[in-house]
């Protein structure tokens, strides 16, 4: 879905497997360094898919308002392989949270 004021850009990959599970997240266009930045993030844990899916439900719904008045940054999905696999873990067994 086109929208004027975000994007989506690649700002890494899993190293477990690179060009299955690169990571994205979704920003402002027009970003300011004097704005606050509001930082949207799911799937941290794989088996916890509500946050994934509220993410995206947010950037389809909701985000775009919100970039007069901050930088939108929204990574909804954090471990996709642990997203794929619903698990707390990511592929080398480590919780992303913790480590």
């Amino acid at each position: 879905k086109s929208n004027d004021a975000l994007e989506v850009f690649q700002y890494g990959a899993l190293s477990h497997n690179p060009q299955r599970y690169p990571l994205f997240a979704v920003k402002s266009k027009q970003w300011e360094d004097a704005k606050p930045t509001l930082l949207v993030t799911g799937g941290v844990h794989g088996y916890e898919t509500s946050g994934v899916q509220g993410a995206l439900l947010f950037l389809e719904t909701q985000a775009a308002k919100y970039t007069t008045q901050v930088n939108v940054l929204v990574a909804p999905c954090i471990s996709p392989w642990a997203y794929e696999h619903i698990e707390r873990w990511n592929a080398d067994l480590k919780d992303p949270n913790r480590s």
